[in-house]
């Protein structure tokens, strides 16, 4: 039987997507002898009524009625066809239904056609549906994971690799939980369960992991979890879906550090309390550990002398953050004036303006090198990457701010440093404004005095 002339789709493809519930069988000259109970739900004609009349009578279009009688009498050839037609509904509306069309042979050795067709409608969003799995889980480069009712591991997109401790395979049927997953197992866990109770969808909850690739560097990701039901709103199970949002998620951090940095800090013109806003600032928002040590000078309103060689680098610790019991054991506290240090390379950099960035251990060693004595004064315990950021403004080297990480095993990268130094740079100025009233006052205080009259005894 060969198809309509003008049939949608005629020899465009392969057959219409299982399933294909309604069925029926057309003998050799084109009359309907089986017809299923489902091509009664389709169509609406029973089948004793539908059962020994020419199939083309539900046909709706003339071409297609001509083309289907033309190809009637041909099953032995072995012609198949498949594509969409428009159906006559028994209440005559028209169904466009999805049809294949096989040749076959009863067991009495009778040719026929075997018909199978399906409301095209919904087939197409069956096939929507099947292509959109399919790029979910063959392109999306987002992860990806879908549980059963029971919370186990049912489907995985390759890039779920990402969060999770095993390849996919490894993890289906598996329960989620802290072994199978990187990203905060605690917070995915009670999300799912929260969604699977209440039936309310979470949206773009930030979460915090470290990948396999790289686990000293931890990622932020947005998680998003919903539930899986079928048309009768029964449970099937659970999605959740993770996107990156790390770097966002850092400018962010770094717009809000920036930001309370420019209204937490020299909102006095007082040198050390300024200096203590600006160790607050930074501690716990960027490191662990911080301080803030200036010039004598400074502090007394005057200019630093030229940090450019040994000898000349006494400064006073004047900003520490944590305060109180949580400063480290061992080193300077606030008010400590350590020892002058030595003519180091990193000491030039910081006195020519320049931010110095250790990143790991290696390079806090290496830059302690042949002055370990004086380690302990400058390297909290723990301490494993380090920012100092000199307090430049106006051509003048104020002092500098040191950050430290002890707790956290994320070391500081080139975007901290960059941050530490703007933030340093606005703290600068706040400083040495400050520096500047404390000299105005003085000279203002002392002119105050010279105007005074002198003093007179009565005798």
């Amino acid at each position: 039987m060969s198809g309509p002339a003008d049939a949608e789709g005629a020899g465009a493809g392969g057959p219409p997507p299982e399933p294909c519930p309604a069925t029926a069988w057309v003998d050799r000259v084109g009359t309907v002898q089986l017809w299923s109970a489902e091509a009664e739900a389709l169509l609406g004609h029973p089948a004793k009524d539908i059962c020994g009349t020419p199939a083309v009578e539900l046909l709706t279009t003339r071409g297609d009625r001509e083309a289907a009688l033309a190809g009637r009498d041909r099953p032995e050839a072995g012609q198949s066809w498949d594509g969409v037609l428009a159906l006559r509904h028994r209440d005559g509306h028209e169904v466009r239904a999805a049809l294949r069309v096989r040749p076959f042979m009863d067991r009495e050795g009778r040719a026929g056609w075997s018909v199978c067709a399906g409301d095209a409608r919904r087939i197409e969003r069956e096939d929507v549906d099947r292509a959109l799995m399919r790029a979910l889980f063959e392109q999306y480069p987002a992860p990806i994971a879908i549980m059963d009712d029971e919370l186990r591991y049912r489907l995985l997109n390759e890039a779920a690799e990402r969060v999770l401790t095993h390849p996919g395979n490894q993890l289906i049927g598996r329960h989620v939980g802290a072994d199978t997953c990187h990203v905060d197992s605690g917070t995915v866990d009670r999300v799912l369960r929260q969604v699977r109770e209440t039936g309310e969808s979470v949206l773009g909850l930030p979460v915090r992991g470290s990948p396999p690739t790289g686990p000293d560097r931890d990622r932020m990701w947005s998680l998003s979890t919903f539930r899986l039901t079928d048309p009768t709103d029964r449970l099937l199970g659970m999605c959740q879906t993770y996107v990156d949002i790390t770097d966002g998620y850092r400018a962010e951090r770094r717009l809000e550090l920036l930001t309370k940095a420019g209204a937490g800090i020299a909102a006095t013109l007082d040198v050390a309390r300024t200096a203590q806003e600006l160790a607050d600032v930074l501690v716990p928002a960027l490191g662990d550990v911080a301080w803030v040590a200036l010039s004598e000078a400074v502090l007394e309103g005057d200019e630093p002398p030229r940090m450019s060689g040994p000898g000349r680098w006494n400064l006073r610790r004047i900003g520490v953050a944590p305060p109180g019991e949580g400063w480290p054991a061992g080193l300077p506290a606030a008010g400590a004036v350590p020892p002058t240090l030595p003519n180091h390379p990193l000491l030039r950099r910081i006195g020519q303006g320049e931010t110095v960035l250790l990143p790991d251990l290696d390079s806090v060693i290496a830059a302690a090198e042949g002055h370990s004595e004086l380690a302990h004064l400058f390297v909290p315990e723990h301490g494993h990457s380090a920012i100092a950021a000199p307090l430049f403004a106006r051509g003048l080297v104020l002092g500098t701010v040191v950050v430290w990480r002890t707790r956290r095993p994320v070391p500081f990268g080139q975007e901290d440093a960059g941050l530490l130094t703007e933030i340093a740079s606005r703290a600068a100025l706040g400083v040495d404004n400050a520096r500047r009233y404390t000299r105005e006052h003085r000279a203002a205080v002392a002119l105050q005095q010279r105007l005074l009259p002198a003093a007179t005894t009565d005798t």
